[in-house]
């Protein structure tokens, strides 16, 4: 068999069972309520639900269609489901999925690497839930102790602990298509502000994927490079 049937049998089964997944959740996202209303007797008020519902879609649907475009060449459609389904996708997953691409040494887009992002960060998501169960079990204890004043610089510098480890080799890589976006966003920092510039992070990064594409097909084109 070829290997591109291969993937086609399993960009089929991906698909169909991250669709049953969805579903599943869905459901059960739903069932909570649905059962506190029946088993209280407690009436919705469908127009404010409608109301709430549209003000957390005008905030969030925008930054969702951004995170799924974002994130679909980096960690496939099987990550993507268990990404969107599990959360955290930003600060935990996608970082674990690049980290097993790089180790397993594969370039991100191919079936490999969907694959291997699936497989990191299902992992990914059974650790999660291993550590905050315990961290429930144990909260009386841990609570004390993470709250010390030592430990505020770490909490704070934990997003750039966690990505400059994954960016930095890529800059270096391919430091060619990386100046244009790097630049782009040093310059937007400086000019806006670190947290103007995280606010709208959902926003500003398939910008720079966009940029990245271009500026790549420019230096293609220049014959800058192959």
């Amino acid at each position: 068999m070829k290997s591109s049937e291969i993937f086609t049998t399993y960009d089929k089964n991906v698909h169909r069972f991250g669709i049953i997944s969805t579903i599943i959740i869905i459901l059960t996202f739903v069932a909570v309520p649905l059962g506190i209303q029946i088993a209280f007797g407690v009436s919705i008020d469908v127009q404010k639900m409608l109301i709430t519902l549209l003000a957390a879609l005008a905030v969030f649907g925008p930054i969702a269609v951004c995170e799924f475009v974002s994130y679909a060449p980096i960690i496939g459609a099987g990550g993507q489901y268990l990404d969107f389904i599990t959360g955290n996708m930003m600060n935990m997953k996608v970082p674990a999925a690049k980290n097993a691409q790089k180790i397993c040494n594969i370039d991100a887009g191919t079936p490999e690497a969907d694959a291997v992002a699936t497989i990191a960060i299902g992992v990914s998501s059974i650790v999660t839930t291993v550590i905050l169960f315990i961290g429930m079990l144990l909260i009386g204890q841990i609570a004390p102790f993470l709250q010390k004043p030592a430990f505020k610089p770490a909490f704070d510098n934990i997003m750039p602990a966690i990505f400059a480890p994954l960016a930095i080799p890529a800059i270096v890589k391919s430091f060619k298509i990386a100046s244009a976006p790097v630049i782009l966003t040093i310059a937007g920092t400086l000019i806006f502000g670190y947290a103007a510039v995280a606010a709208k992070q959902s926003y500003l990064l398939p910008v720079a994927l966009v940029l990245s594409v271009l500026w790549a097909y420019f230096l293609y084109k220049r014959g800058a490079i192959k």
